[in-house]
């Protein structure tokens, strides 16, 4: 082990050593640089990502979705919410994102955020745990309705969620009523489905 910290919102963090590279445990899952590696790895071979001038990630880890960014496009305007401070210092500082160019990270609540800010993304990721358990607001049409008046018109937003069969067929209804297109990447480690949502 290399170090812990306790966060008020995930609990336990554990920062460790796994083959030669830093790697951030919760209690029940992996938040960076192993098992959520390989998923965003997988993700974005799938779902190509366009070059973008403003991308918006919600929920930070340690980084991997904004490093997976820049390994696919070294420019565009990156910003990154988290609402745990903890977090963002430690990917900060262990895990390199300080030295990210064109990178805003603030530290506030991702719900208040998308409705507030008037920006408009071409590329929104939505990685939002709190250790293993995805906040309540995401069951909110009207943050969904925020986040896809967010993108746009050729945009695309990224939802990683731990969703089962039935979650999927809820999600693709919503899509239909808002007029989104939406596919499905179920992952090869059977945890995780994403979810990406494009204007019709």
């Amino acid at each position: 082990m290399l170090k812990t910290f306790h966060s008020k919102y995930n609990g336990k963090l554990e920062l460790r050593q796994v083959q030669g590279k830093k790697v951030l445990d919760t209690r029940h899952t992996n938040f960076g640089y192993d098992s959520l590696d390989v998923l965003w790895k997988e993700i974005f071979q799938r779902f190509k990502i366009p070059p973008f001038k403003q991308s918006l990630i919600l929920g930070v880890g340690a980084g991997n979705v904004i490093q997976r960014l820049r390994d696919v496009h070294d420019d565009g305007r990156i910003y990154a919410i988290d609402i745990d401070p903890i977090i963002i210092r430690i990917a900060l500082k262990e895990f390199g994102l300080a030295k990210t160019a064109d990178l805003e990270i603030q530290c506030t609540d991702a719900d208040q955020y998308i409705r507030k800010t008037r920006r408009a993304f071409d590329f929104i990721v939505i990685d939002l745990f709190c250790d293993h358990t995805m906040p309540e607001f995401l069951n909110d049409l009207t943050f969904w309705r925020c986040a896809f008046n967010r993108i746009q018109p050729d945009g695309a937003i990224l939802w990683n969620t731990n969703h089962t069969a039935d979650d999927i067929k809820q999600i693709k209804r919503m899509a239909r009523n808002m007029k989104m297109r939406v596919d499905v990447l179920k992952s090869k480690n059977n945890w995780n489905t994403v979810y990406r949502f494009r204007k019709l």
